[in-house]
């Protein structure tokens, strides 16, 4: 639950999947992030960083590229 609205500050689209629950005393969300160029670059200005880390230096192969990303 802590982090929502700095996701949402971040620039994500945030869509919670369900109540909270509590775990360990804490209250938890499951939560769908949609996740964009205009957020990423959004998160880099607000990290200080130039760009991101994450390249991806090929297509995806194999069972990954065939699995919807709601039962990944």
């Amino acid at each position: 639950m802590w982090w929502l609205p700095r996701w949402h500050q971040a620039g994500f689209k945030v869509k919670p999947l369900g109540l909270p629950t509590v775990i360990e005393g804490q209250p938890c969300i499951a939560a769908s992030i949609e996740i964009s160029q205009q957020s990423l670059d959004r998160v880099c200005g607000l990290a200080g960083l130039r760009s991101s880390a994450l390249v991806r230096n090929a297509p995806l192969r194999g069972p990954l590229n065939r699995v919807p990303h709601v039962a990944a």
